[in-house]
């Protein structure tokens, strides 16, 4: 007893000869802050530092037994105007007080304390007063401490703030329940969108259905028909019965009679009104429809039934016009007595058409919907025609969509008109009479028979009639009528190729102003030049028929394989190419005169309808901050904006606007509005059906630089797509058996000399090696590394001299005194370069020998070789967690760019293309590790798509962390060599996603003896005493993962269980079983320092002894039961 008391005595003595006088001082300074002033900005940066640096530190030495110093500066640290001085101070008073009953006591019955944590309380800062609580309970921890805080002003005032903060969650409550009127209509209609049906089909489905068994059959199609000419599929009779997409569609439909086909189609029906093509907010839909929803069907909006009459009765055309049976807007509030008309209509000569059955029918919304991946559009429409014998439905027309015709039942014969104008049709655009344009002997005739898939491009004139004359027809036959289905594939605005310009001018102009720290005149003037200039790109599309066309770099394009590559590759090749010529054309023909007439004419006239085309603009991201943001639903103000702007001065507008259009075609970047476009997924609406757009994900998995001027050639991002970016070799002498990573590039066939050269294995030609020295980085979590030439091969770190580098370049020293020292410390096997070269694990110390801040192998080792710890050889293994990010965006590997993947379930551990992203990754590193020498132990995919863990271990002591830190290094070099991003961020994506961590195992001799879960037991009662100490040594950001959700535990409260994963502490079963084994510490996140955490556990569960009314007190919070334990 006598030896901890000097101890004690000591460390009081050490705080108030070190720390009292500077946190005094400090306290002092911002007390004398006068009124409506903020306290200096050094005096509360010291006295935080210093309170977070006492918190940090070991609680034996600083706090226990109590310095009487510390107890008389927190009051005035209490009262600091600083918010963080002020909660940290709250902190320290609450580890304080846990630290003993004598330290409780002692706080409790202080008055000014007492007086302080009140001011605490009504500090008004919602972190102080929340710090205040947390400190009030901890003095509460013990009878005493509750019985001197019952006496004392503290408690009304804590009442005082519990009910405001109830009263405030209450309005605030009413207020979001009261401005959600569709809250849940909304949900239903969400939950809807996003769960699963047992018909869903994938792209590559439908492909195969419609266009054939093999991926070279699609690209030709693309290639060569898609928006360009007509296309015929046809099917043999024997092969339909294999094809479960055609089956499940005749399915839907009673096929034995007419009149049961029609039953099918017509009896039930309801109305589905249309919604707004840029319409997101589901609730103002439900408000337009309301009361509409489930009403009867209406005519035109939802059916047709029509028949054309015999050209020859007409003297003004060349062509039948339609008749209708019922009137427009005609409602059938009787079912039964509609589908007897329609029936009656249908003997009589009249087709019936249902449209939107992508709506009404489950299996043909699956249809509709694959088919929009397949194509990258938001939509497509599905509609049912159903014709008697000697009939024609619709007149001869032309659609603003494409359409792709499916022969269900009986033939069809089709006339079709090539657009002799060039020129697409835009969805909503009026329609253009044919007049007597259409010449009849210059159409293709197309008969179709059952099963047949006819493509029909927008702009197209074409007609349809049942075929030939078959003689009389038969009420009760099918024989002789028609049923086929027609899907539409709509290209909206967006998906243009002039829409995903817009982007790409968006995206540019955003990023441009991004990085401007200033504000010049010119500067300013950034978003009037790109309105400008969407302006200026739309009067180009007008006439140039390559901005009409669909853009489908969102398109769901089939997985890649070995076989497939070449066909994909030219199908991406061809959207670079269509971009790359239009930038060209807006270099060279967007006119800033002409922009700007048409802008004069609008802004005069009041008129903004011929800018209603740029409605849709306003869904995207745009900076919060910016203060000059373009309302592009009401766009007159900036209009005139941007004339009174350039008006002054046409000249110098012009020249600063070809200026601004020049940097813009050399410097956009296509992969940049890839990524806008696929966030449009993102918000709902008559767009969801981009969500799962994630084909992109690997055709721009690209490092394009800039185009135009400055272009810079691409390089392969990831294994797989387009060439394999590592492979194997086999190294020179002395290593025989082992495989080495390599570069290799198969795009071209042609391994260059670069390539020869790193690869090439230098062990045969010289004794001299490859050493790279690898240390950890000012951050604390980066690594650095620089290489050097030794002269022979060595096998202990002994061997290798010191070397140094320029810290102030890391962030690790300053300018005028830069140099740091690197100590080897570890050698492993270079996996990269082979033979005998070396990666050496390094720490780091100034000239004079002293370990630099950022060193915390050091101290870990100082740890590792006390006799206590070495006699009890403590184990680790360590889990180390990460994520995959595609370069460029930052957003997890096989994620839909801006969107996310099906919810977490099928992820972990498992196998295929749809479920597993970076495989090639995660198992080359692995045999990296293994062949360095890291005591690599397994590796699995984990909960969350693109995020991989390994495991390292059992290691002992210190090689635990220096396997770690080498393990990351190569995950580094890596992912580098892949083109893949990654991070140890332990939540990298919010929401409903696993975050990533660093679970250590942990054990000592004592515990992997009999009787060792008493050890364990004790151990947990250490760390749960430490708790905070330990969480603050974690990791950055650990507060992000450790919720209390998916398996953490909550970073404010320590808990242990036996199994449970939702704890601090996890006991394997297997080890309360037997008695013995060894403990998992859950809290550490995926960058913590393995130094720091290994080391912390030893010291904590080794070292550290906490008093006897500590011990007691928060075993009995645990309830541990000791067998040793009274």
């Amino acid at each position: 007893m006598k030896k901890r008391k000097r101890r004690g005595d000591e460390a009081t003595a050490a705080f108030d000869r070190r720390v009292f006088p500077i946190l005094l001082a400090a306290a002092a300074t911002g007390a004398r802050t006068t009124s409506g002033t903020q306290p200096g900005a050094d005096s509360s940066t010291i006295a935080a530092r210093l309170l977070r640096r006492l918190l940090s530190r070991s609680p034996s030495s600083l706090i226990s037994p109590l310095p009487s110093s510390l107890v008389a500066v927190l009051p005035l640290l209490l009262a600091s105007r600083s918010a963080s001085v002020a909660a940290l101070s709250c902190e320290v008073l609450g580890a304080a007080a846990l630290q003993s009953m004598e330290a409780s006591e002692v706080l409790a019955s202080d008055a000014a304390i007492a007086d302080g944590l009140g001011r605490a309380l009504r500090n008004g800062r919602q972190r102080v007063a929340k710090a205040a609580c947390n400190a009030i309970m901890d003095l509460s921890a013990s009878a005493v401490g509750r019985g001197r805080l019952a006496g004392s002003a503290v408690l009304p005032s804590i009442l005082k703030v519990g009910t405001l903060e109830l009263k405030s969650d209450c309005i605030n409550s009413k207020n979001q329940l009261q401005s959600r009127e569709h809250e849940i209509s909304e949900a239903i209609f969400r939950i809807s969108m996003n769960t699963p049906y047992a018909s869903h089909l994938e792209p590559g489905e439908i492909r195969r259905s419609i266009f054939g068994q093999w991926v070279s059959d699609y690209e030709n199609f693309l290639l060569n028909c898609w928006e360009k000419s007509t296309y015929l599929h046809t099917r043999k009779h024997k092969n339909l019965e294999k094809d479960c997409v055609f089956a499940s569609l005749l399915s839907e439909f009673d096929p034995k009679t007419p009149d049961t086909i029609i039953q099918s189609l017509v009896n039930g029906v309801v109305s589905c009104p249309a919604i707004s093509s840029d319409e997101l907010d589901i609730s103002s839909f439900l408000h337009d429809v309301q009361g509409t929803l489930g009403a009867a069907v209406k005519y035109r909006q939802d059916i047709r039934v029509v028949r054309t009459c015999d050209q020859f009765d007409q003297t003004s055309r060349g062509y039948g016009v339609e008749e209708h049976f019922f009137d427009d807007g005609m409602t059938f509030q009787d079912s039964d007595a509609f589908v007897a008309e329609c029936k009656d209509a249908f003997k009589n000569g009249f087709s019936v058409a249902l449209r939107g059955v992508e709506f009404r029918s489950e299996k043909i919304a699956s249809i509709a919907s694959a088919m929009a991946d397949l194509f990258g559009q938001p939509s497509v429409g599905a509609n049912i025609y159903f014709s008697p014998p000697r009939s024609q439905g619709l007149a001869r027309h032309y659609d603003d969509h494409c359409v792709l015709v499916w022969q269900l039942l009986g033939r069809k014969k089709w006339m079709v008109w090539p657009n002799a104008k060039l020129i697409l049709p835009r969805l909503y655009e009026p329609f253009e009479s044919l007049d007597d344009s259409v010449d009849d002997s210059s159409g293709r005739v197309e008969v179709l028979h059952e099963g047949d898939i006819m493509y029909v491009p927008r702009g197209f004139v074409h007609e349809a009639h049942t075929d030939i004359d078959v003689g009389e027809f038969h009420a009760n036959s099918t024989a002789d009528c028609s049923l086929h289905l027609t899907l539409a594939i709509e290209v909206e605005p967006p998906f243009e190729w002039e829409g995903f310009t817009h982007m790409a001018l968006h995206c540019w102009t955003e990023k441009h102003q991004s990085y401007q720290f200033g504000k010049s005149k010119v500067e300013e003037q950034t978003s009037l030049f790109a309105l400008l200039l969407h302006v200026a790109i739309r009067l180009l599309s007008r006439d140039d028929a390559i901005f009409r066309k669909a853009c489908m770099v969102a398109a769901k394009l089939p997985l890649s394989s070995s076989c497939t590559t070449t066909h994909l590759e030219a199908l991406r090749s061809n959207q670079r190419s269509v971009f790359d010529e239009i930038i060209k054309k807006i270099d060279k023909s967007c006119n800033f005169k002409e922009a700007l007439t048409c802008i004069e004419l609008a802004v005069e006239k009041g008129n903004d309808e011929p800018f209603q085309w740029m409605c849709w603009l306003r869904h995207l991201p745009r900076h919060e901050a910016a203060d000059d943001k373009v309302d592009f639903c009401n766009i007159l103000g900036a209009l005139e904006e941007l004339l009174d702007a350039v008006s002054c001065n046409l000249e110098q507008s012009f020249a600063e606007f070809t200026d601004f259009k020049s940097k813009f075609c050399g410097f956009v970047v296509y992969e940049d509005a890839c990524i806008e476009q696929l966030g449009i997924s993102t918000l709902g609406g008559c767009w969801h059906c981009m969500e799962d757009m994630k084909a992109v994900v690997p055709a721009m998995q690209c490092q394009v630089g800039v185009r135009g001027k400055a272009a810079v050639r691409a390089r392969p991002a990831a294994a797989g797509v387009g060439g394999r970016v590592w492979g194997v070799r086999r190294s020179g002498r002395g290593m025989s058996g082992f495989k080495v990573m390599a570069v290799s590039t198969e795009s071209t066939g042609v391994v260059t000399r670069l390539e020869q050269l790193l690869n090439m294995d230098t062990t045969p030609f010289t004794d001299k090696i490859i050493a790279e020295y690898i240390w950890v980085g000012g951050s604390g979590i980066d690594l650095r590394s620089k290489s050097r030439t030794i002269s022979k091969p060595v096998e202990d770190p002994s061997e290798l001299p010191k070397w140094n580098y320029d810290g102030s370049s890391t962030g690790q020293a300053p300018g005028e005194d830069s140099e740091v020292i690197l100590y080897p410390q570890a050698i492993f096997k270079d996996p990269f370069r082979g033979g005998n070269h070396i990666l050496v694990m390094c720490d780091t110390y100034t000239p004079a020998g002293e370990p630099i801040p950022t060193n915390k192998r050091n101290r870990a080792a100082q740890i590792f070789s006390d006799p206590k710890v070495v006699n009890q050889v403590p184990w680790f293994g360590i889990e180390q967690e990460y994520t995959l990010l595609q370069t460029s965006v930052n957003w997890p590997l096989g994620w839909p760019v801006g969107g996310y993947p099906g919810p977490q379930g099928p992820y972990y551990c498992a196998v295929g293309s749809d479920k597993s992203f970076g495989r090639d990754i995660s198992d080359a590193h692995y045999k990296a590790c293994l062949y360095a020498g890291i005591n690599i132990s397994g590796t699995n995919g984990e909960v969350m798509p693109g995020q991989w863990e390994y495991q390292v271990g059992p290691s002992v002591g210190i090689e635990a962390g220096d396997h770690i830190w080498m393990s990351r290094y190569i995950l580094e070099r890596i992912t580098e060599q892949a083109g893949v991003v990654l991070t140890l961020d332990p939540k990298p994506i919010q929401g409903d996603w696993n975050g990533a961590g660093c679970h250590t195992n942990y054990s000592t001799k004592s515990m992997r003896e009999d009787g060792g879960f008493e050890v364990i037991k004790k151990a947990i009662l250490n760390l749960s005493l430490r708790h905070d100490l330990h969480i603050s040594a974690y990791g950055e950001g650990n507060e992000r993962r450790l919720t209390g959700l998916h398996e953490t535990a909550s970073i404010d409260n320590f808990s242990w269980g036996v199994a449970n994963r939702g704890c601090s502490i996890r006991v394997g079963r297997d080890t309360e079983a037997k008695g013995k084994g060894y403990l998992e510490d859950r809290r550490p996140a995926s960058n913590m320092d393995p130094y720091v955490v290994t080391a912390l556990l030893a010291e904590t569960t080794i070292l550290w002894e906490p008093t006897l009314e500590a011990e007691a007190l928060a075993a009995k919070k645990l309830a541990l039961k000791f067998v040793s334990f009274a």
